[in-house]
């Protein structure tokens, strides 16, 4: 099954652009998000470095949730409105 449209272009890269945000502060590192979010360090580095071919779409949920004060769910629903 493809991933929908809207996932697979806006979520996955507004996941990078927040990531990328996020780990510009002092203390925020890729072994800090993997310990919050149960992702391993070695998966949120290489997608933050964009290495992923083909992202699981739970994994980028779980890290667009840590790094956004808005939740996907939300998200979804708003740009489908």
């Amino acid at each position: 099954m493809k991933p929908h449209p809207i996932f697979q272009s806006s979520i996955r890269d507004r996941t990078k652009r927040l990531l990328a945000e996020y780990l510009k502060y002092k203390g925020n590192t890729c072994a800090a998000v993997s310990t919050a979010t149960g992702l391993s360090e070695t998966w949120v580095s290489m997608f933050h470095l964009g290495k992923l071919k083909h992202t699981d779409i739970g994994r980028v949920e779980k890290l667009h949730d840590f790094v956004s004060p808005i939740k996907i769910k939300d998200l979804l629903a708003e740009l489908a409105s």
